[in-house]
């Protein structure tokens, strides 16, 4: 690329500007490689999906990222729509030609050979279609809609050679970042392997039969997103509105422990109704 282009070129990148809050320049920058960022409503996990997928396919020549929502309608309502999709977020490199939009296989191609693919698994046996894919930056959407089996598998598909990584994200990648609320067919597996598994921001070493990634459990909740709550800060009595008190205060809070939907819901309460080192009697 000749000096007049590179010049172009940061000119147009500089005005692609983000404000992370302290929360989300956490995400970004921590050096964990399989990531949850699971929490409440409103809390900014897709917002963030979005805008480190493209600040990450600036900075590293040639990466190959994947964001992935279950269903092809979810994703283009969350990702495609608004006035912080991809599309109006990039709207300026694209009409200066430095990225260029394939409506038909939904990528984004940036100038140094990076892409953006956004897809679905709408199906179980979707998965199979990226048997062959090489994935450098996996980003998984609602990770709890998708099943156990999918999101292992697509795991299998986080490799990474050819790409030369700025010193700045040595030992960043490959890596995986998911975002969920709780609730979900996959709820379970994403609360015992990350939730529980990594308290207080740890970050877990997991065995080569998990992946052998560097795990990491982040939450995310809408207080934490002083944005929205200046927007709309009546936001908050629309989830109260919800009805289900467990359903409530786990899209408000990121609350794990909920068993909603599940017997006992309107009555379980992990404080008063679980109890430990209980062994049946043998009768």
């Amino acid at each position: 690329m000749s000096q007049k282009k590179t010049e172009e070129t940061t000119n147009n990148t500089n005005n692609l500007k983000v404000s992370f809050t302290p929360n989300q320049q956490l995400w970004y920058q921590t050096p964990a490689t399989e990531v949850l960022i699971g929490g409440s409503f409103g809390s900014g996990k897709s917002f963030f999906l979005r805008w480190a997928s493209i600040l990450w396919a600036m900075e590293i020549p040639g990466i190959n990222i994947f964001l992935f929502r279950r269903t092809f309608p979810d994703l283009r309502i969350n990702h495609l729509v608004g006035p912080q999709s991809y599309l109006s977020i990039l709207e300026p490199l694209i009409s200066g030609g430095w990225v260029k939009y394939n409506s038909a296989h939904n990528t984004f191609k940036f100038w140094n050979g990076s892409i953006i693919t956004m897809s679905h698994l709408q199906q179980e046996s979707d998965m199979y279609r990226f048997q062959g894919s090489e994935i450098h930056c996996l980003l998984i959407d609602e990770g709890t809609t998708f099943t156990e089996a999918q999101y292992r598998f697509m795991r299998s598909r986080v490799r990474m050679s050819g790409v030369k990584i700025p010193e700045k994200w040595k030992n960043h990648f490959p890596r995986i970042v998911t975002s969920s609320n709780p609730g979900g067919i996959s709820h379970n597996f994403f609360k015992l392997g990350f939730v529980d598994l990594c308290p207080n921001n740890r970050i877990v070493k997991m065995p080569d039969d998990e992946g052998g990634l560097l795990r990491q459990y982040l939450p995310a909740k809408l207080v934490d997103n002083p944005y929205l709550m200046n927007d709309d800060p009546d936001y908050v009595k629309r989830i109260m509105g919800m009805g289900n008190s467990e359903l409530v205060t786990a899209m408000l809070e990121g609350d794990w422990n909920i068993p909603s939907g599940q017997m006992f819901s309107d009555v379980m309460d992990s404080v008063k109704c679980l109890i430990g080192d209980f062994r049946l009697p043998e009768h």
